[in-house]
Formats: C-alpha cells, structure tokens, sequence
C-alpha cells in the first residue's frame, strides 16, 4: 500500500499501515502501547519486545517530518504513542 506525504508516494507495509490507521483515529491524543501491540500485532505488549518501537521508527522515516519541521509520531515515556498535528493538539481532519 501507498500514502502520499509532501506530493511524495510512500510504500508502507501492512503492519505500518495498520499503526497509522490506529495513530490518525486518535491524532492529538495518546494511543496506549497495549492497545498498539493487540492491534497491530495481533498479540498483548510483552515486556523488553522493541517490535513496535521498530516499526514506529521505520514509519517515522518514511513519513518525515511534518510540513511545519515538527515531528509526527511521538513517544509518550510509559505509555505509547501520539500523533501530532501542526497547530493545534486535535486536527483528526489534517492530511499526511
């Protein structure tokens, strides 16, 4: 599957797409890694498995940063991942 980010066409996996789908549901809110792992994976977060944490990262790279320099998928120390929006904290309505 394809995003297009910056006029750009993107190749992201199945797995990426499926983080991405889960983040922009919730952009400007903290999606927790349970949940991330449960739906992306298929199976609960185990302790010390950097899976995601690998694929946050592979995504990241893909997507860049955001039109505004800040990035889009933050860590949230103990808790997940949240998406964010230039401007303000919730725009669910921004495009990639």
């Amino acid at each position: 599957m394809y995003v297009v980010v910056g006029g750009k066409q993107r190749e992201l996996t199945i797995s990426e797409i499926r983080l991405l789908n889960c983040l922009l549901r919730d952009a400007g809110r903290v999606v927790e890694r349970e949940f991330l792992c449960k739906t992306v994976f298929g199976h609960p977060a185990y302790p010390m498995d950097r899976s995601l944490d690998m694929l946050v990262s592979r995504l990241r790279r893909k997507l860049g940063p955001r039109p505004d320099g800040g990035e889009r998928i933050k860590a949230v120390r103990g808790e997940g991942y949240i998406y964010l929006c230039a401007g303000e904290a919730l725009c669910p309505s921004d495009s990639l």
